[in-house]
C-alpha cells in the first residue's frame, strides 16, 4: 500500500503574512495614496483579551471571563508625499498644536470627529480572492511616530501609528472589491451588518 510522503494537507489553502489589504478611511490604502492617503507596510489582525473575574468557593478559587478588552493595533506606512498629510490632518481633529485647541467630542460628522468609523483588513490568496475579512470598528490613533532621519541611509521614510479601537469581528463579505479601492465611507452610526452586491459595492452602511 502507497503512503503519501508529502505535506499532509492535501487541498489546504494557506494564508501568508504577505497578502492582505488593509484600509482605513481617509487614511490608509495601498490602492488610492495619490489621493491623500498612505500605504501600509505592516499591520495586524485583531487581538483580544478577556478580563478575569475571580469566585471565592469556599476551599477553591475559580475564575471566570469578565469583560473582553481588545489590544492595540501597530501599523508602519510608508510616509509618501502628499498635499495634505491624512495623519496630520486626522490629528488636527483632536488636537491642533499650533492653536493649542483640543477636542475630545465624538461628533456625528465623521469629516470633523476624531473616531474614524471602520477600517478594513483582507487576507488574500495568490489570485487576490479574499480569504478572510475583518472590520475594526470606531478606531482613533494613540500614537504616531514620524521617526529618525539619517544622511548616512538611503531608506525611505517611514512612520509608525498605534491605533486604538472599540471592537473587531470577521466578516463573510468582500469588504469593497479588490480593485475598487477603499468602501465608501458609511456614516458614523452604530452598526448594522454591512451588506455588498455580487461585484462587491457597499448596499448598506456598517
Amino acid at each position: 500500500m502507497t503512503r503519501s510522503m508529502g505535506i499532509p494537507f492535501n487541498g489546504a489553502t494557506f494564508k501568508k503574512k504577505n497578502r492582505w489589504v488593509f484600509i482605513v478611511s481617509n487614511l490608509i490604502d495601498a490602492d488610492n495614496f495619490q489621493t491623500g492617503m498612505l500605504p501600509p507596510s505592516t499591520a495586524a489582525r485583531p487581538s483580544l483579551t478577556f478580563k478575569e473575574i475571580q469566585i471565592e468557593h469556599l476551599t477553591e478559587t475559580i475564575s471566570i471571563p469578565g469583560k473582553p478588552e481588545w489590544g492595540m493595533l501597530e501599523v508602519t506606512l510608508y510616509d509618501i508625499q502628499c498635499r495634505d498629510n491624512p495623519l496630520f490632518k486626522w490629528l488636527k481633529k483632536l488636537y491642533d498644536p499650533s492653536t493649542g485647541a483640543y477636542r475630545t467630542l465624538v461628533g456625528k460628522n465623521d469629516q470633523t470627529s476624531y473616531k474614524i468609523p471602520y477600517g478594513c483588513l483582507r487576507l488574500l490568496n495568490g489570485c487576490g480572492d479574499i480569504l478572510e475579512s475583518w472590520i475594526y470598528e470606531g478606531l482613533w490613533v494613540q500614537k504616531i511616530d514620524w521617526g529618525n532621519l539619517d544622511m548616512s541611509s538611503g531608506d525611505v521614510v517611514m512612520v509608525d501609528v498605534v491605533f486604538k479601537y472599540d471592537r473587531a469581528y470577521q466578516f463573510e463579505g468582500t469588504c469593497g472589491s479588490n480593485n475598487s479601492g477603499p468602501a465608501p465611507v458609511p456614516p458614523p452610526t452604530r452598526i448594522s451588518t454591512p451588506s455588498f452586491s455580487a461585484s462587491g459595492a457597499r448596499i448598506n452602511p456598517i
